[in-house]
């Protein structure tokens, strides 16, 4: 009975305003289509506009983007050779330092 309801289209009108003049149909028809298409429009503006920003971005800031990560890199890579160099460092410093009472601690 239900489906055959559908079929009929009796299944949508249950979710449309109840009306009862034909100046309130009309506002209720263009109430349901506005409802209907903001919804959508809103949806898909948002989508549209996410993906222009996306590309507007990444066309204008790549090389800086590039430079930066460019920048970052070489940092790191300075920072690597400062540690070795102190842990090379400090590796001479204790083998040239003398054991610190030698006697005591036995």
């Amino acid at each position: 009975m239900r489906s055959s309801a559908f079929k009929a289209g009796l299944g949508t009108a249950s979710r449309r305003p109840r009306t009862s003049s034909i100046a309130s149909c009309a506002t209720a028809a263009r109430a349901r289509e506005r409802a209907g298409r903001s919804n959508r429009h809103a949806r898909y503006a948002k989508s549209t506009r996410r993906a222009l920003r996306i590309r507007k971005s990444s066309s204008s800031e790549l090389p800086e983007a590039r430079a930066s990560l460019q920048d970052a890199l070489r940092r790191a890579e300075r920072a690597e050779a400062e540690v070795e160099v102190t842990r090379r460092l400090v590796g001479r410093l204790k083998k040239r330092r003398p054991p610190a009472e030698p006697c005591a601690s036995r």
